[in-house]
């Protein structure tokens, strides 16, 4: 998968616990991950520079990523836990 441009595009059963997308992945689509409502963490790589809205659900999960990064930026800005890899 290229790219992820939202939750239509993304399959994710709601018992998933981590996801990490692919080095490929340039943007993660509005509501990409909402249905993963136990999701716990997710690792974002630098190639990743655009997040749509709510893209992850309820803000529990750790989001792994480069330190200045869209992972980052989008963490920070939503209230995710953030941890630099």
């Amino acid at each position: 998968m290229a790219k992820m441009a939202g939750n239509t595009d993304m399959i994710c059963s709601p018992w998933r616990k981590s996801s990490k997308t692919k080095e490929s992945v340039t943007s993660i689509g509005s509501g990409a991950f909402s249905s993963c409502y136990d999701l716990t963490e997710v690792i974002i790589p630098a190639s990743v520079t655009s997040i749509g809205n709510e893209a992850f659900c309820h803000g529990e999960a750790t989001i792994y990523g480069e330190a200045g990064s869209e992972a980052q930026r989008y963490a920070e800005e939503n209230g995710f836990p953030f941890k630099a890899v």
